[in-house]
């Protein structure tokens, strides 16, 4: 019985090598500047930890000028405008006016709150009340433009007002003094350290991880058998013509 041979296409498979796309963050500013800025935060973190009563409170004293000033300075000029009538642009003035001032007093009195001296003392025994005034404030200047003036406003600011209000009355209710506030800011400082410390070495951990790998690529590419290795299998009318004998 003669058997024809039938030639099989066989697929391979290829590898193709791909390097990473990933940089060494060691080398750029990124990394090196989220490092940097972790190390100061937990300088200043653990610094206000160990020295609150002295350089924690003066800088919380320095950082709520600090705040209170921007706040009105960036004001200044798009609220004023936002008021229809005169009276409402003389309050607004008269209130970013005020927080100014004691912004400023504020940034000047944390050197005396540094120093310990009577100033010092002053503020930091009254802190609370400069803190609270400017809520307070807020809020009072607020009521009067938008109840008494008819000044634009919204369901959001309202009762945002109202939660600015009920924040100063705690304030002045509670022993709170700038070491309180040295201590959120110290634990705020640590938690950002921290962040950029995750950050960093996430970076870092991930270029390490994806380095040496390679990624495989599948290419399947038809080929055809040669002689030297050809398949011969029996076809269907090879079977028909076979004789069994029982």
């Amino acid at each position: 019985m003669k058997k024809k041979k039938q030639v099989i296409e066989v697929k391979t498979v290829n590898e193709v090598k791909v390097e990473s796309k990933l940089t060494n963050p060691l080398h750029g500013a990124k990394f090196w500047l989220f490092a940097v800025g972790a190390a100061l935060l937990l300088v200043l973190g653990i610094w206000i930890l160990i020295d609150r009563s002295s350089f924690g409170a003066s800088l919380a004293v320095a950082f709520t000028g600090i705040v209170i000033l921007i706040f009105a300075i960036v004001r200044i000029i798009p609220l004023i405008k936002a008021r229809k009538t005169g009276l409402a642009k003389f309050l607004t003035t008269l209130e970013i006016l005020i927080n100014i001032i004691l912004g400023v007093f504020l940034i000047y009195g944390s050197t005396a709150v540094r120093d310990n001296n009577n100033l010092g003392n002053f503020i930091n025994e009254y802190y609370k009340f400069f803190l609270g005034f400017v809520f307070y404030a807020k809020a009072i200047f607020y009521f009067i433009n938008s109840s008494l003036l008819k000044e634009e406003t919204n369901k959001l600011e309202f009762w945002l007002h109202i939660l600015i209000i009920t924040l100063a009355v705690v304030i002045f209710a509670t022993n709170f003094d700038a070491t309180g506030l040295a201590l959120l800011i110290a634990i705020l400082a640590l938690i950002c350290a921290a962040f950029f410390i995750l950050m960093s070495g996430g970076s870092y951990y991930n270029y390490r991880k994806t380095i040496n790998k390679t990624k495989v690529i599948k290419e399947d590419k038809e080929k055809e058998v040669e002689n030297k290795d050809e398949l011969i299998l029996p076809q269907d009318e090879d079977k028909q013509n076979e004789t069994y004998v029982n």
